[in-house]
């Protein structure tokens, strides 16, 4: 007992020293004073079983985890000697992994008067003043040392790196000083003498600084890649945010929050998702190469609703509730960047929304037919690897569509169907009938997760989802940079959403072709409920589910007729107009589809009310000027799709 009260006071006064540590930067570059650097400590006798596998089989390796070169390879014992990396290294900006057990921290220098002191290791290989009259690579001892920035401008920090290993396990970084010289400060001198040093996770950042993402961009021959990270502002001793319902049937303490990764964020359905989650009190992190907002700078196109930046997004959400939402930008094709995304978040689910998902962007030419299928495909087949390889225990939660299963003239299951063929009955996974690339790409993601379930044990939910309906959750509608995307335009607009605009501005409703195409639908509110039940109720390993996620079945007709009412009781007058139909589709025909196991995880739906098209119209009215005439007609055919490039936007 007397043990546990001496280390929990040294604990609450290491924390107190920590709190005096100062990032300084005087750099006439005020983003230098924006900058933020976190530090991770790891007792290694301190870790799961798991993870403490994982850095034993990696304690001879330092890894740039910018780069990805290997910066070290040592032996694990004190008279090791450290290589010389490779030449050039990117200049001053390195995400370096130190293991056996690990030093992460992230350096991210933007001024010659940026540095900071670290704690001193009981036995250098040689001091900054010997090496640099030594010469690079050189050393008394004959050791190596490393100074990332050789090779890059005069004005970039540099450091030197040293690596020891004594009775406590436990890597120490020597300084991370600038050509300005340093003077350790005494906040770090009392804390070198702490017993506990490297017992904590524990992050620092500028007390000036009013925003913790980090943008590293590369300057190595990678430098078409753009990683960045959110570095968590808690300290050691603030509370977490309490989890509520689900995750607290899910058996997780208040003490540890659910790790959620969204994959796909910023989009529609994403970043709806990532608040709800970080509201219900998941720890939440978002990847995304923003992908998305280029395509409408592409094509020409526009939300109705004006949208933040992602950066100011999360800001944002930082402001008003307190919560911290992590950010990876970059691709999940390059694996690379996906593989230390998952390794620096450890995600215990991960939400994938991360995909192409508009059927007429696939059809526009065969350059987003390819790009569709390239991306949507290997993309979640990195998705996948990432799992096996760096979290073997992560749920994957896919965002499938309905629209794999096509129109069959008999009722559509939730993924399986049970037949009798020859006096033989068996289970099989539902007949796929795909009507478009990107519905084909949906198709395949399915087979490739259902797969390694089988091969690899991975656990896997698949929603195939309905047509999503609605703008506002009860986060975004807490600030108006928290406000999501609505399509209107015959690209990525969805059908209600669009009839809606088009009844705002006084467009007649574009109804393709007869009209009785039918689909399941919901609202944005309950694809944001569903998720977050596949979560809490995640599949066994080696199980791959399919729920069928929509509330409601309407035709093309009945939406019109019900936008047409709605609209005559705000003064209205909508028109309804038939167009040549732009899709291969059937215009009538049979459509029943079974929507029971969400339901029975305790989805409460948000069904179609006039309430809540008075609510849509009413927003469509109040953002009507932003509404561009040209982009509401369809000008995608799937009979008329070919090889030459095509400019939508005219």
């Amino acid at each position: 007992m007397e043990e546990a009260v001496k280390k929990r006071k040294l604990d609450i006064e290491e924390a107190a020293q920590l709190k005096k540590l100062e990032i300084e930067a005087t750099s006439a570059d005020t983003k230098a004073k924006e900058v933020a650097l976190a530090l991770m400590v790891v007792d290694k006798n301190n870790m799961s079983p798991k993870r403490k596998a994982w850095f034993t089989n990696r304690q001879n390796e330092m890894i740039c985890h910018h780069c990805r070169s290997a910066l070290v390879a040592a032996d694990p014992n004190p008279s090791a000697r450290i290589s010389q990396p490779p030449s050039p290294l990117p200049p001053s900006r390195c995400l370096l992994l130190l293991s056996n057990p690990a030093l992460c921290f992230l350096r991210h220098s933007l001024s010659p008067a940026l540095y900071l002191t670290l704690l001193p290791p009981p036995r250098l290989t040689a001091r900054p003043e010997e090496a640099a009259r030594s010469g690079p690579g050189a050393s008394a001892s004959g050791r190596r040392w490393l100074r990332p920035s050789d090779a890059a401008d005069s004005s970039s920090s540099f450091g030197y790196l040293y690596y020891c290993s004594g009775r406590e396990r436990i890597v120490r970084m020597a300084n991370l000083v600038t050509n300005c010289g340093f003077s350790p400060s005494p906040a770090v001198k009392a804390h070198c003498n702490s017993p506990s040093y490297g017992h904590n996770f524990i992050r620092l950042q500028n007390s000036k600084s009013s925003t913790s993402s980090l943008n590293l961009k590369s300057s190595s021959k990678r430098s078409n890649k753009l990683y960045v990270t959110c570095a968590s502002t808690a300290v050691q001793g603030q509370t977490q945010t309490p989890l509520t319902g689900s995750q607290q049937a899910s058996g997780h303490s208040s003490s540890k929050p659910k790790k959620v990764m969204v994959i796909g964020g910023d989009g529609y359905c994403g970043w709806a998702t990532a608040l709800h989650l970080s509201n219900k009190g998941y720890e939440v992190a978002i990847v995304d190469n923003l992908v998305r907002r280029l395509f409408d700078h592409q094509l020409g196109l526009d939300s109705l609703t004006p949208i933040a930046s992602i950066q100011n997004r999360i800001r944002r959400w930082k402001s008003l509730t307190g919560k911290t939402i992590q950010l990876f930008i970059g691709d999940i094709c390059d694996f690379d960047f996906l593989s230390e995304a998952f390794k620096s978040f450890e995600p215990d689910s991960a939400v994938h929304f991360g995909e192409q998902r508009s059927a007429p962007f696939s059809m526009i030419d065969r350059s987003r037919a390819v790009y569709t299928q390239n991306n949507n495909v290997i993309g979640t087949l990195n998705v996948l690897f990432a799992m096996k390889e760096f979290s073997e225990e992560c749920h994957l939660v896919k965002l499938g569509t309905m629209g794999e299963y096509g129109t069959p003239n008999i009722d559509i299951e939730e993924g399986f169907l049970t037949i009798t063929h020859n006096g033989r009955t068996d289970t099989l996974p539902y007949p796929k009938q795909a009507s478009s690339f990107y519905h084909l790409s949906k198709v395949h993601d399915s087979h490739n997760i259902a797969f390694t379930c089988k091969a690899w044990g991975i656990r896997a939910t698949d929603l195939n989802q309905g047509v999503v309906y609605g703008i506002r959750t009860d986060e975004t509608a807490m600030h108006e940079e928290l406000s999501n995307r609505l399509d209107y335009d015959g690209i990525f607009g969805t059908a209600l959403n669009r009839f809606c605009v088009q009844a705002a501005v006084g467009h007649p409703l574009t109804v393709y072709g007869k009209g009785g195409q039918t689909r399941g639908y919901l609202d944005i509110r309950d694809t944001v409920q569903c998720v977050e039940l596949a979560i809490a109720n995640p599949a066994k390993p080696g199980e791959f589910r399919v729920f069928n996620q929509f509330t409601e079945q309407f035709s093309v007709n009945e939406l019109a007729k019900l936008v047409t009412a709605a609209g005559a009781k705000l003064g209205l007058d909508v028109q309804t107009k038939s167009v040549p139909n732009p899709r291969v589709e059937a215009e009538e025909h049979y459509y029943n589809a079974k929507h029971s196991k969400l339901s029975e995880l305790g989805l409460a739906p948000h069904l179609l009310s006039d309430s809540l098209l008075d609510s849509l119209l009413n927003f469509a009215v109040q953002y009507k000027d932003r509404v561009d005439m040209a982009q509401i007609m369809p000008s995608v055919s799937w009979k008329k799709m070919g090889a030459k490039p095509k400019t939508v936007s005219v």
